[in-house]
């Protein structure tokens, strides 16, 4: 295939972790506000296991006895303890037998999750989820960790000397390790544009349903 390639640069395409494409900002802000804490290793770990109380169904810990705990004052505290419990939520999603340990920690070092934090997730997914592990079916399907494109112009074929029609050259990371790379036509790339906009559309409107909100407040 002949054409110019029209390149664009690595740091435009950013990595699509398993938190999602849009990360919050109280896990963006995490590695600084620990870092920024004279005994934040300390606090980090002690909020990790907060949280993960809470989500394996146990009492729900009391702000200003963390705050006690650590020496933080809860002003402080929340916004910290609301990235970790964001953090350790988006883990839990995480299937180990989809997902490469790995591509996993891989994920972490893009959100720049403390050593210290991503030691004690890492543990928590992959070996506290052994039986999760055994119970997915050996057939399920790998999911995709990383997309990546670029435009590229066909020059001429064998059959036209002069052709000049762009396309669009898709790269899919899967979670088993695979790249796939295929090629899509304008035509259809605005297509797969309008129906993943209306997905997320009906997506985004059923989230405001009063019975999806009291589902989410019970998980």
């Amino acid at each position: 295939m002949n054409g110019y390639k029209v390149t664009i640069p690595s740091s435009v395409v950013e990595r699509t972790t398993f938190v999602g494409h849009t990360v919050p900002k109280d896990i963006k802000k995490l590695n600084k506000r620990l870092s920024n804490l004279q005994n934040g290793e300390v606090v980090g770990d002690l909020l990790l296991n907060a949280c993960f109380s809470v989500c394996s169904g146990d009492v729900v810990p009391d702000l200003d006895e963390l705050a006690e705990q650590t020496g933080v004052d809860t002003e402080t505290l929340l916004p910290i303890l609301s990235g970790v419990h964001l953090l350790v939520s988006a883990c839990d999603n995480v299937t180990p037998a989809l997902m490469k340990k790995r591509v996993f920690q891989e994920d972490l070092d893009a959100l720049k999750v403390p050593i210290n934090l991503k030691t004690k997730l890492t543990n928590h997914i992959y070996k506290a989820n052994t039986k999760q592990q055994e119970t997915t079916p050996k057939s399920a399907l790998p999911t995709i960790v990383d997309f990546k494109w670029r435009v590229d112009v066909t020059i001429s074929t064998s059959a036209l000397k002069r052709v000049l029609k762009p396309f669009v050259l898709l790269q899919t990371t899967l979670s088993d390790g695979s790249i796939k790379t295929f090629e899509v036509s304008i035509e259809k790339f605005h297509e797969l544009r309008y129906n993943t906009a209306f997905v997320l559309k009906d997506v985004m409107e059923m989230s405001k349903q009063p019975a999806v909100a009291v589902f989410q407040a019970e998980k």
